[in-house]
């Protein structure tokens, strides 16, 4: 099942990485979003296998911009990701 949803979550960035007119992310339907901002989560928090730590923060980043009143949440998770953890509530 996770390898399915990881499949699918890849070909979804794929398509969407591939356009030539790069999609904010308010410009995306409400399917895309929130299999792209799925996938931001499982990459920042570790959960999607071994990540290069500049693609956690990167990816973090991303959701900081977007979720902004979320800081507390943020906050734990770069914690989680300078020490190399899997990022939990």
């Amino acid at each position: 099942m996770k390898k399915i949803l990881f499949l699918m979550v890849a070909a979804a960035l794929a398509i969407v990485g591939c356009s030539q007119k790069q999609k904010s992310i308010s410009d995306m339907t409400p399917m895309e979003k929130e299999v792209y901002v799925d996938s931001l989560v499982n990459v920042a928090s570790g959960i999607d296998g071994v990540t290069l730590r500049e693609n956690r923060k990167n990816a973090l980043e991303i959701l900081r911009k977007e979720y902004p009143n979320l800081e507390n949440r943020w906050k734990r998770m770069e914690e989680c990701i300078n020490n190399m953890e899997l990022y939990s509530e």
